[in-house]
C-alpha cells in the first residue's frame, strides 16, 4: 500500500510454519531413516504450542506467563533451526537440499492460500511471511469479524498449521519494504 498508512490492522499469526509442515507431510532427511528429526520437531513443537497456550491463560504480568512466553520463545528458535539444518549442506548430518525444497514449496502453497482465502473475505493484504499476514479490515469491522475471518481461514489450512489472530493495531507502518511484500 505504498503512499498510505493502513488503518484498522490485523495480525494472523502462523504458528511455526515451515516445523508444522514438516510434522505434516513428514518431510525430513533421506539420510534420517528412523525419522528422529521430524519426531524430535513434533515433540517441540507440541511443547511449544502447550507454553505458548499456558502463557495466554496466566495472568498478565505474573511471573507465570513470564516463564511460559519465554519458554514459548526459545522453543521456537529451537523448532525454526529444524528447516534451517535441512538446508545446511555440508555441515550438518540432516542436511537434505530437495526435503529443505519441499518445505518452502509447500509453505509458498500455504501463503498463497492464506493471502487468496483472506482477500476473498474482504480484507487489504498488507504483507505476509512465514510468521503471518498484515491486513487491512474494513471500517465497519468488529473484532468479532476479525476473529470469524481469522477462524474462517484457518480451517482451511492443514491440520498442523496453526493461524490465529495475534493482534490489532489503530495502524501500521512498515518502515522498510521486504523482498516478500505484498
Amino acid at each position: 500500500m505504498p503512499g498510505t498508512l493502513p488503518r484498522n490492522v490485523v495480525k494472523a499469526d502462523v504458528a511455526s510454519l515451515y516445523p508444522s509442515l514438516m510434522r505434516e507431510y513428514r518431510i525430513g532427511p533421506a539420510r534420517d531413516r528412523l525419522g528422529v528429526l521430524v519426531a524430535i520437531v513434533d515433540r517441540l513443537v507440541d511443547e511449544r504450542l502447550a507454553a505458548k497456550a499456558a502463557a495466554r491463560a496466566a495472568q498478565p504480568g505474573s511471573p507465570e506467563r513470564h516463564t511460559h512466553e519465554a519458554l514459548s520463545a526459545a522453543m521456537k528458535i529451537v523448532v525454526n533451526s529444524a528447516y534451517g539444518y535441512l538446508g545446511a549442506v555440508g555441515l550438518t548430518r540432516f542436511a537434505d537440499v530437495r526435503a529443505a525444497n519441499e518445505v518452502t514449496r509447500r509453505g509458498r502453497e500455504v501463503l498463497t492460500l492464506l493471502c487468496r482465502e483472506l482477500a476473498r473475505r474482504g480484507v487489504t493484504l498488507i504483507e505476509a511471511d512465514t510468521d503471518g499476514v498484515y491486513f487491512a479490515v474494513p471500517d465497519d469491522f468488529s473484532e468479532a469479524d476479525e476473529r470469524r475471518v481469522v477462524a474462517e481461514v484457518a480451517a482451511l489450512l492443514p491440520a498442523r498449521v496453526h493461524l490465529e489472530l495475534d493482534g490489532r493495531y489503530a495502524a501500521i507502518l512498515s518502515h522498510e519494504p521486504k523482498n516478500y511484500a505484498l
